[in-house]
């Protein structure tokens, strides 16, 4: 996703929505790391991992304002991932 400059900040976006944008863009980055890394993993601590890593997914699903950025952000990301992003943990 392309970022503006802060400059460029002239459409009514506020420097509060911009820096949530961003941070919501690296949190579903490590989410998506973490995907790639445990979900289809074998041993008995890459899957205990990846449960962990479920419940913390899940939490930041059920948040208002995660999941109202999510259609915005999350299509940039693996499909593998936004697949499981929107079976599983964005649910209604």
């Amino acid at each position: 996703m392309d970022l503006p400059l802060e400059s460029d900040l002239d459409d009514g976006i506020s420097r509060k929505n911009r820096q949530e944008q961003v941070l919501f863009l690296i949190l579903i980055s490590i989410l998506e790391r973490a995907y790639l890394m445990y979900h289809d993993q074998s041993t008995d601590i890459k899957k205990r991992q990846w449960t962990g890593w479920v419940e913390y997914i899940r939490d930041y699903c059920r948040k208002e304002n995660f999941r109202r950025r999510w259609p915005t952000l999350g299509p940039q990301f693996d499909k593998g991932f936004v697949t499981f992003m929107e079976k599983n943990s964005l649910r209604n």
